[in-house]
């Protein structure tokens, strides 16, 4: 792995996302049946859809900007994790649409499945669906000569953890693992994880921001601060690498904030309209760092949309 040689990055879809959804290419609007069933339909609808944008353009929010500042630092391949397309190159050009394996989304597709379900049951069957001889993600790694950064959350690791499992040793070898905490990472994975956990978080850390991009941002420091440097090292090297900028650092001490119910944080959330101009990022920070509300991402977009909305969540 010497200068020159091509690395790929694989980050996680996002929840932002650009353009008008079709609604038939939601989760939601998916009649319940067996997990190969809902794929097979959720694929044909892909097939049929029209407008399509490239995923680099789709794809928005911090995490996604991150994701790609990682593969520029690089001149990495840029790829996306979906759990509603399979693997998609970043110039692919792919249709809007809303589907997530994270539990308590209205577009959740364990709720479109009947029996037995879980992340990597789906994973397995939208491949299947999508007619692959070999998975995208197993195929775009094993003709990768250089680093693979999997710049993946717990959520997304349980996605795809049986099929990198399944990858040999030598290409694992390759293979660099940032974002999941350690304690969810199977022992085949160890070698490959890069040790980025809440130090990285601290105020004085290299690039802080949220947990819901965490992930992007370790990987984007990692290119920046360790492979630009050790192109060519071994995982454990690297792993090193990442624990001395990691260092100085210490853990953030989480601050521990009120929780409310949905009716009072939608009052809340309208008298920071205001001072926030009404942009939702903006809002959330302020609900959180002035007002000292717990207020979890997924819920704070329903209750933004209702409290702009001018109606009272029951």
């Amino acid at each position: 792995m010497g200068e020159g040689m091509e690395h790929q990055i694989f980050a996680p879809c996002t929840r932002r996302k650009r353009g008008m959804l079709d609604p038939s290419l939601r989760a939601s609007a998916l009649h319940a049946a067996a997990i190969d069933r809902v794929a097979r339909v959720w694929i044909a609808r892909l097939y049929a859809a029209r407008g399509l944008v490239p995923a680099e353009q789709f794809y928005s929010g911090r995490g996604a900007v991150e994701a790609r500042a990682a593969a520029g630092a690089l001149g990495a391949h840029l790829y996306f994790v979906s759990a509603g397309l399979g693997v998609v190159e970043a110039t692919q050009e792919v249709p809007a649409y809303s589907l997530t394996v994270s539990a308590g989304d209205p577009d959740c597709i364990a709720s479109a499945v009947r029996g037995a379900f879980s992340p990597a049951l789906w994973w397995r069957a939208l491949n299947d669906a999508l007619g692959r001889r070999e998975n995208g993600l197993t195929y775009a790694i094993s003709r990768c000569a250089g680093l693979s950064i999997m710049a993946l959350p717990s959520t997304y690791l349980e996605l795809v953890g049986e099929e990198l499992a399944a990858l040999p040793p030598t290409i694992m070898a390759r293979v660099r693992l940032i974002g999941p905490p350690r304690g969810v990472v199977r022992p085949e994975f160890a070698q490959a994880w890069m040790p980025y956990d809440a130090r990285f978080d601290n105020a004085d850390g290299p690039n802080p921001g949220t947990k819901a991009d965490f992930a992007q941002r370790a990987a984007r420091h990692f290119a920046e601060a360790v492979v630009s440097i050790a192109p060519s090292a071994n995982a454990i090297t690297h792993a090193e690498m990442v624990d001395q900028c990691l260092k100085p650092l210490s853990a953030p001490v989480l601050p521990r904030r009120k929780v409310s119910t949905d009716a009072e944080l939608i009052e809340v959330i309208r008298g920071l309209l205001p001072k926030s101009g009404g942009r939702a990022g903006a809002t959330l920070m302020l609900l959180r760092h002035q007002a000292g509300r717990a207020c979890e991402q997924g819920r704070f977009r329903r209750l933004f949309a209702a409290a702009t909305a001018g109606s009272l969540v029951q």
